[in-house]
């Protein structure tokens, strides 16, 4: 079954050399494996991506991916620092100096890729905040509640659940950044999401 088996992220590229001179020059990331003109990165708990070329690249307005982090504010700083900007959406939540969100019991940061594709960074918190949060009708059994968060929350950021008033089923995550997790019914009444402006 497909549940038992890795997932792994793609990130679209019109210009795979433009797009690997900000992964690896200004991101840091270590390239992988080259194949048919894109490249995989690896990265923590056997998750990867591919890069790959297409002219689609860019045409998503929701997130590609989203790296589950410790520390969030420490990698904001060291993005800022590398002349990464973050995006900021009109979201209900906390919003730090830095530009970090909290909202629905995790902490959330996105970017830009050169080709378009929005990225995120998720911190989750801890259990009653996230009962308290988004996903208050959430069952959490089975879960650890910072990968619940973290995951629903990082869709939410313009994720797969689309924009606007929001009802989602059953919807079932593999192994992208976070592990193995299953969330059983996710209720969003009237989300309304919308761009502000780049920091």
């Amino acid at each position: 079954m497909l549940q038992d088996s890795p997932m792994y992220a793609y990130l679209p590229a019109r210009d795979v050399a433009r797009a690997r001179e900000f992964y690896e020059g200004t991101l840091g990331l270590r390239p992988g494996k080259e194949i048919a003109g894109g490249v995989a990165y690896e990265f923590a708990d056997k998750t990867a991506c591919f890069l790959y070329p297409t002219e689609n690249a860019g045409t998503s307005k929701a997130s590609q991916a989203f790296w589950q982090v410790d520390d969030i504010e420490l990698e904001v700083a060291d993005l800022k620092s590398r002349g990464v900007a973050l995006e900021k959406y009109d979201m209900p939540g906390e919003r730090s100096p830095s530009g970090v969100l909290t909202a629905g019991g995790a902490k959330v940061a996105w970017f830009k890729d050169t080709e378009g594709n929005i990225l995120a960074m998720v911190e989750g918190l801890d259990t009653k905040a996230a009962q308290r949060g988004l996903l208050r009708r959430l069952p959490l059994s089975h879960l650890r509640p910072n990968v619940v968060t973290a995951a629903a929350t990082g869709a939410l950021a313009l994720g797969a659940f689309a924009l606007g008033a929001i009802a989602v089923g059953t919807l079932a995550i593999g192994r992208l950044a976070v592990g193995r997790a299953r969330i059983g019914r996710l209720d969003i009444d009237d989300l309304r999401v919308r761009k502000v402006s780049a920091a």
